[in-house]
């Protein structure tokens, strides 16, 4: 081949790689600075191509015939960072089992927990690689409270092809997902020790890297009643922007934009057997503290990141959450003496939720004290404390005054 010949494939290759790349960041708006770009030439034919800024790259197949395995991102609207972690209870792994099987080509078995398991749940995780087939993963998961890696029992499931029709449209045919079962083995709690931190390796023939968690919004499920200010409820998928709806201390905040995330790695909790959230979703609690189950998620994983919402208009726009104090956010536990519409309510129960991934959650961006009740329950909705004030709880443009 003539160098002029190489000239023109290595352009060849540059456009497809832009084009790609272009069409991967349409659906993961993250905030950084998109439109200055770099390659980066990797192997024989191989590129990245990524925005200067430090947002995911897509890479293009080198000669060998294969993709280096890179964990799929669907952007924040989406909500499916990789690799995702949830906790499910571990006498119920036969039923993870069966969500799995439900979104793949083939079958997958969830082995048993091991004898004499010190513990009550299974750890699972589900990456998304797109063209790659990997030879091998694994998975690490830091404990909370000391982030020491933890020790237990691994099973590599593979990766399988994905059956479109169980799964949200952002998924291809080229798509493969896989999964890990994690038993630690220390009895561990499963409200305060377990962390989403975790760090994934990925090899095939084109070589290996690790990867780590994301973040993950706090929202809650389809059917959770909001109390607006005309004093009617509505379900909060049905909620619009410009809807008024009731603070935790009475105040009304108007909605101004819909946050519409995936469940991906978060946790499901129910409290008091009639209110279901993520388990680092912030409340409010009699005494005007702010609380949720697992605070270090929202306080490191949630807050300061950009993610997709829906506008006044209809349109998706990135919204950074500012969020709160770190260490404004306590533990919620049984006990906690929460602000509910009708006044002060004790947590008498508090229950992990299995569910999968994939699951729909809704959030809803309001104003004023960035408020509103949630089953009854006051929640936080996009808290931030540059504009309030939650020591007096008021404004801080009226206390200022």
């Amino acid at each position: 081949m003539s160098s002029t010949d190489r000239s023109f494939t290595e352009r060849t290759r540059q456009r497809r790689c832009r084009i790609l790349s272009a069409t991967f960041v349409e659906s993961y708006p993250r905030g950084v600075d998109q439109s200055t770009w770099q390659d980066i030439k990797i192997g024989r034919g191989g590129h990245i191509v990524e925005p200067v800024g430090g947002a995911p790259a897509y890479m293009e197949p080198g000669c060998c015939g294969c993709k280096q395995c890179v964990p799929v991102d669907f952007g924040v609207e989406n909500n499916f960072p990789n690799p995702v972690s949830q906790v499910w209870f571990s006498n119920d792994y036969q039923a993870l089992q069966d969500i799995l099987n439900e979104n793949i080509i083939g079958t997958v078995t969830v082995p048993p927990p091991p004898s004499g398991y010190p513990n009550d749940y299974i750890i699972v995780s589900f990456t998304v690689t797109d063209g790659c087939i990997p030879g091998s993963q694994t998975i690490t998961y830091y404990s909370n409270s000391t982030d020491a890696p933890l020790s237990g029992t691994s099973y590599d499931l593979g990766f399988h092809p994905i059956i479109l029709d169980n799964l949200p449209p952002f998924f291809t045919t080229t798509m493969n997902i896989g999964f890990t079962i994690f038993y630690p083995s220390d009895a561990l709690d499963i409200f305060y020790d377990i962390s989403q931190n975790a760090t994934l390796g990925l090899s095939n023939s084109c070589g290996s890297a690790s990867y780590s968690t994301l973040y993950s919004p706090s929202c809650f499920v389809a059917g959770t009643m909001i109390a607006l200010s005309n004093g009617v409820t509505k379900a909060i998928e049905d909620v619009a922007v410009g809807d008024v709806v009731v603070g935790a201390f009475g105040e009304l905040n108007t909605v101004r934009a819909l946050h519409r995330p995936r469940l991906a790695g978060a946790h499901l909790c129910k409290i008091n057997g009639e209110h279901t959230s993520t388990s680092h979703h912030p409340h409010i609690a009699a005494d005007k503290s702010i609380c949720c189950v697992h605070p270090h998620i929202v306080t490191k994983n949630t807050y300061g990141n950009t993610y997709t919402v829906i506008n006044a208009d209809g349109n998706k726009e990135s919204q950074k959450m500012l969020g709160l104090a770190a260490d404004r956010v306590q533990k919620l536990t049984v006990g906690t003496v929460l602000q509910t519409l009708t006044g002060a309510k004790p947590v008498t129960t508090i229950e992990m939720v299995n569910a999968s991934p994939f699951t729909q959650l809704y959030h809803l961006v309001v104003d004023g004290s960035h408020t509103y009740t949630a089953d009854g329950y006051a929640v936080t909705g996009w808290a931030r404390e540059d504009d309030f004030n939650y020591d007096i709880w008021t404004s801080r443009t009226t206390a200022d005054q």
